[in-house]
Order: C-alpha cells, then sequence, then structure tokens
C-alpha cells in the first residue's frame, strides 16, 4: 500500500505545500477531481504525493493512480476529506473564496459603516445580499435586515418607535440613538457571528440580535460549510420534513443546520446536495396568494373593506404588506405535504410571545383598524382557507388562540344573541370570560349572564377554572381558590362531594417540575402552578402566556 502511513495532519500539511510550492514539476492540475477543505478546491493526487512524502519521505514524483477506487481517494475520503468530481459549482466555490479574500475576519474589524453600507455596489451588504446571490439568497424585503442601512435620495424618510433616521441613515433604535452607536453594535454582532461560524459553535449564532435570514448567511459564508445555504426558516422546515427530521416551533435554526448537514453523504458534492434540497422544496411548494385573496374578497366582513380595499389586486397588495414584516416565512407559499406546520408556524409566531418580538407588525397591526392584519392570518380567514383548500380538519391543528385576533369582529359583525361555537380550549370560553359577558347583559338579549356563566363553566376543565381563578385572585391558599366564584360554580356543576381533594390533584398535576414543595411525580401539561415555601399556590404567567396563552 502506497499510502498507509497518512494521517490527516499529512493531509492538512500537503495542502500547505500545495498553497506554498503549487503543482510539482511532472504533475498537472486536476482535470476532474477536487478535495475540499474550508471551502477552497484542491488536486487530490498533488495533496496526496505531498501528505504521503512528509508521512513516509517518499519522493514527489508520479507513483500512483487517481480517480474513485483507487487508494488515493480512498485514503483522502477515510480521514475526512470530501473529494468531488468538478461540476458547475466549481464557480460557486470561488465566489465563497472571493468573498473571503474581501472580507476576511480582519477586514470586518476595520470596517467603516461607508464600507457597509454605501450606495455604489462595493458594500458588505452588497456582497452579502447581491454579489453572493447564487450562494443563497436573502434579496427582497426591507433594508432594515442590516441593522443600520444607507438610503437612496429616493427612499422615504420612515420614523417609527423603534426606527430612527439622521436623513443619510436609518437604523433599528435598539442598536444606538446615533448612527456610530448603532453600527457598532451591528458591527460587533457581524463579527460575532463570523467567528462563531468558522469556529461552528452555532448555537451562539441564534441569540445573536440581527435578523435571522441575514445572520445565517453571513454564518454560511464565513463557515466551514456548517451550515445549509437555505436561510428562511419555513424552507428548513420543509427540507427537514423531507428528510425525517422531527422538530418543532421551538427548534433552534442552529438545530435545523446541524441536523440536515449530519446528513450528507460524504461523497457528495455540497452544492449539488443543497441545491437538490432546495429544489424539492421547490417543487413541492403552491403559491396560494392570489387563490386566497379571491377567497378573502368573497368571504371576508365589510368592517375588514376600509383595510382590504374592494379588487382582489387590493387585497394582494395587503397580503405583500403582511407578508413583509415576517423575514423568515413566506405565509402563502404552502406546502401540501405540511399545512399542518404552516398552520402551528402561524400560530406560534402571532402568539403574544412572539407578537413582542415583531414590534414592527405590532404597530402596523395596531395602525391598521386594531388588528384586522392579525386577524386576516388567523383562524377564522386564512387557517380557515387552508382548511377548505387542503382537506386539514380542525382536530389536526392546534386550536391556540391568537388573543384579540378574530373575536374583534365577532363583536363588529355578528348580534348580541349570537352563540359562539367551538370546542372546549379554543379561546372562547376566556374571551367571554373577559370581554363579552357585559355586552351580553343588555336588555335586549333574552340570555342572562348567569346562564352564560353556567354554560362557559361547564365546559372548562378543573385545571382550567383553577387557573382562571389564581388569574384573578393572585397568590393564595387552597381554601381562596375553593371559594373563587368560578371554582364553585364549576363545583354546583360536579357530581363530586370531594372538591377540595380535586383541587389540590390538580395543582399538583400542573406543577411545575422545579418546585421543591410538590412530590407528586405523575404530572402532566400544562406545567403553569407552583407551591411557596408557606404552602400558597401561585400561577406563573409567563408559563400561561409560552403554554396556554388563551388564558389570557
Amino acid at each position: 500500500m502506497d499510502f498507509e502511513k497518512v494521517k490527516k495532519e499529512h493531509i492538512l500539511q500537503g495542502i500547505r505545500d500545495f498553497e506554498e510550492k503549487g503543482i510539482p514539476p511532472g504533475f498537472k492540475n486536476s482535470t476532474t477531481y477536487n478535495v475540499v477543505y474550508k471551502g477552497k478546491l484542491y488536486p487530490p493526487k498533488v495533496i496526496m504525493v505531498y501528505a504521503n512524502y512528509h508521512a513516509s519521505g517518499r519522493k514527489i514524483e508520479w507513483y500512483f493512480k487517481g480517480g474513485e477506487g483507487t487508494e488515493c481517494f480512498d485514503v483522502l475520503r477515510e480521514k475526512g476529506f470530501e473529494v468531488i468530481k468538478k461540476t458547475m459549482h466549481e464557480k460557486l466555490y470561488a465566489l465563497k473564496r472571493e468573498f473571503l479574500n474581501t472580507w476576511s475576519i480582519q477586514k470586518l474589524e476595520q470596517m467603516t459603516l461607508e464600507e457597509y453600507t454605501n450606495l455604489d455596489k462595493t458594500s458588505f451588504c452588497y456582497w452579502i445580499e447581491h454579489i453572493t446571490r447564487d450562494l443563497g439568497s436573502i434579496v427582497g424585503g426591507s433594508s432594515y435586515k442590516f441593522g443600520i442601512y444607507k438610503r437612496s435620495d429616493r427612499s422615504e424618510v420612515k420614523e417609527e418607535s423603534n426606527r430612527t433616521t439622521d436623513g443619510t441613515y436609518a437604523w433599528f433604535k435598539k442598536y444606538g440613538e446615533q448612527r456610530e452607536e448603532a453600527y457598532n453594535a451591528v458591527k460587533t454582532n457581524i463579527i460575532k457571528i463570523a467567528k462563531a461560524a468558522q469556529e461552528n459553535n452555532l448555537k451562539i449564532i441564534d441569540a445573536i440580535d440581527l435578523g435571522n435570514a441575514y445572520k445565517w448567511k453571513i454564518a454560511f459564508l464565513y463557515g466551514d460549510y456548517n451550515c445549509l445555504n437555505a436561510f428562511k426558516l419555513d424552507a428548513l422546515h420543509v427540507i427537514a420534513s423531507n428528510l425525517n427530521i422531527d422538530y418543532s416551533n421551538k427548534t433552534p435554526i442552529s438545530q435545523f443546520h446541524k441536523d440536515i448537514l449530519n446528513l450528507k453523504p460524504k461523497d457528495q458534492d455540497y452544492y449539488s446536495w443543497s441545491h437538490k434540497l432546495w429544489k424539492q422544496y421547490e417543487d413541492r411548494l403552491r403559491d396560494v396568494k392570489r387563490d386566497f385573496a379571491k377567497w378573502l374578497n368573497a368571504n371576508t366582513f365589510d368592517s375588514y373593506r376600509a383595510y382590504l380595499g374592494d379588487t382582489n389586486k387590493s387585497i394582494e397588495d395587503r397580503l405583500d404588506e403582511i407578508n413583509s414584516f415576517f423575514d423568515d416565512v413566506d405565509f402563502f407559499v404552502v406546502d401540501p405535504n405540511n399545512v399542518n406546520g404552516l398552520v402551528s408556524t402561524i400560530l406560534f409566531l402571532l402568539s403574544k410571545k412572539e407578537r413582542l418580538k415583531n414590534p414592527d407588525f405590532v404597530a402596523y397591526d395596531s395602525k391598521n383598524s386594531n388588528g384586522i392584519p392579525k386577524a386576516i392570518l388567523g383562524k377564522n380567514n386564512y387557517i380557515k382557507f387552508l382548511r377548505e383548500n387542503f382537506n386539514v380538519t380542525t382536530s389536526e391543528i392546534n386550536e391556540t388562540v391568537l388573543n384579540e385576533e378574530n373575536e374583534t369582529y365577532f363583536m363588529n359583525k355578528h348580534s348580541l344573541n349570537q352563540i359562539l361555537y367551538g370546542p372546549p380550549g379554543t379561546g372562547k370560553t376566556f374571551y367571554l370570560k373577559n370581554n363579552l359577558f357585559q355586552k351580553y347583559t343588555s336588555k335586549q338579549t333574552s340570555i342572562p349572564l348567569e346562564k352564560h356563566f353556567e354554560s362557559v363553566v361547564s365546559s372548562c376543565s378543573w385545571w382550567q377554572v383553577i387557573a382562571i381563578a389564581l388569574l384573578e385572585i393572585g397568590t393564595s391558599k387552597v381554601s381562596d381558590i375553593f371559594n373563587n366564584k368560578w371554582v364553585q360554580k364549576k363545583a354546583s356543576l360536579s357530581n363530586s362531594k370531594t372538591i377540595r381533594p380535586t383541587i389540590w390533584s390538580q395543582l399538583q398535576s400542573h406543577t411545575i417540575d422545579e418546585c421543591e414543595y410538590v412530590n407528586v411525580s405523575n404530572r402532566q401539561q400544562p406545567f403553569i402552578f407552583n407551591k411557596t415555601e408557606n404552602s400558597f399556590w401561585e400561577i406563573l404567567k409567563d408559563q400561561v402566556e409560552e403554554l396556554v396563552p388563551e388564558l389570557y
């Protein structure tokens, strides 16, 4: 065997020799195959002859063959190196190298604001969005995705609560009140991303405050092909689903990249493989924006018209506006094989906790008819459309209420004696409790408040009425919970004569695992209660917001 002594460190030394000395006499550059290392391409036989010189002292001369099935290629792959066929993708490897040569870490550390963002197509931002587009696109959307950007003379000045401008630059206020302060904060984040990607510490990137698509494009460019060149969350969802990778709405993006890349065959070219995944993603998708606009035009409420307009085109424009506030997801591009995944994503992104992370949309939503944009995406509009068009049943979808969402138009659209239908846990219970009871007590209604109250309580489980009680009265003893009107009403409707033990049991069953004052091992979701050292019970509002936001 020619290469039995060759180890990985010898191959790395061979790469360094090639970079210093080039192709040795008697050898030619590879015509068919390349070795890939840190995004650079090298001739396999040249690298191996240098490597064997360091491993065994063998003279640098032509004494072996290359190609599939040869010892040369087998040893390279055995030591963890990728050997690929030369393809049209070679220019992509070259483009990534060109980017790194232009924007090294050292260059980033010295980068000025003018170099970061300018109007003459030489900036770092322009490289990320346009010059390297073929490596993975983040084109489109607002320029605020860069954190700070230089405005064109024709751009509109928009002063928002979370945005500002000095006329020349515009930026998010969270990065600083002055442009240099803001830029330094953004640059610091970019350097952190680049270094984390090079060190293969992708988890750090999840928490860095920069737009997701933008920061993961940066991570891909600086990493050693340890990120997938797909940067939208919905694309990662579809690709993961295609590869039978389990995930949830809380799965960090770094985990998607890790799990997906772990499935890449070692003998496949990176771009050939990733482009295949992207093609599968694109082929599965269906753009439903136009169809939904038609549906909405035929089914919407009169109170929505001031916002939507009266034509399909005007509605499409509004849908585009809504979409623009969510960089990671295109709401109106649907994977027919994973409609539930899209619905789950919508419900997650519109939950109270997640909306707070998107103040631009919150401001837009509030300004436009008190929540109609959010309601457009909700269960009585877009989600209903998805159900009708993709045969999705109610039981298949998590019915988490979107707080104020569509309930707003129940009161606008329906009469006061309208009965609200839906299974327990869909949000109707708690919305009625907090908002509608008084409206149902007008003299015109024939249904008394008490009757409504009884109907609502009867649809609640024991843990739900206990949770409502604690939200009303705050941290309490069991005796106080027992005396609450919700619990008393539930007790009056129950055949049980052991109400206090029931309360104790429900509190303990739904207590967080961290509580050291409850010894019950068989606990069940949602975990929203806690017992204090002095035997008071409390409800954990952060847990409620995350697990059962409908309680609010």
